[in-house]
């Protein structure tokens, strides 16, 4: 039985409210519908996480493949995106979501990133001391393929791990003008190994 749309979308409103988040992912376990098969795998595999700690569910980057090969990162669509206007009606994020793998490993990284980024920080570290990599002069890295910055925290705390990390390249697309303004006008500089593509059509245009 999948989780219907309906019911994702719940999950990501109550992602900002953990305690709440939690009571709601364990009274779908008791469902006899979502315990079984592929989603109530990762439902199971996700709320233990949560509840206990230790290793991830699932990668917090990812690696792409021959016609994409660069690393990843995205977190939840919508709820993580202040800047979002048009976009809403057709997000294409949204239709990754009928994979639950997809779906509960955006949850999981916009958790870390509310509340642990330097586990983000810590797995970034890890892949690029990988064999595909350590011996890689400059590895391309698009941030944020589903998600955008939610806040100004945010926007900094990635800048500042970019900036220590020079081997990698990294570009996105954000609608989230109005964090980058304000961080510019606060007098951060920004690395010079972060391209920042304008995205049309947001609340933000106007800047």
């Amino acid at each position: 039985m999948k989780l219907s749309n309906e019911i994702k979308n719940k999950i990501a409103r109550l992602t900002f409210e953990p305690v709440q988040l939690l009571k709601y992912l364990k009274t779908l376990q008791t469902n006899k519908k979502h315990k079984t098969g592929t989603n109530g795998y990762y439902l199971n595999k996700f709320v233990a996480w949560l509840e206990h700690g230790g290793k991830l569910p699932f990668k917090v980057f990812k690696v792409g493949n021959k016609k994409l090969p660069f690393l990843t990162f995205s977190s939840l669509p919508v709820v993580n995106c202040p800047g979002a206007l048009d976009c809403l009606v057709y997000c294409y994020s949204l239709k990754g979501w009928r994979y639950p793998a997809v779906f509960f490993g955006q949850l999981q990284n916009t958790i870390l990133m509310q509340n642990n980024f330097n586990i983000i920080g810590s797995e970034l570290q890890k892949i690029l001391k990988t064999k595909k990599f350590k011996n890689t002069q400059k590895i391309d890295f698009r941030l944020y393929v589903d998600g955008d910055f939610k806040t100004t925290e945010d926007l900094e705390n990635w800048m500042e791990l970019l900036r220590s990390k020079p081997v990698v390249n990294a570009y996105g697309y954000s609608k989230s003008l109005n964090l980058f303004s304000e961080l510019n006008e606060a007098g951060f500089k920004f690395p010079s190994n972060y391209v920042l593509n304008l995205s049309n059509g947001g609340k933000f245009d106007f800047l």
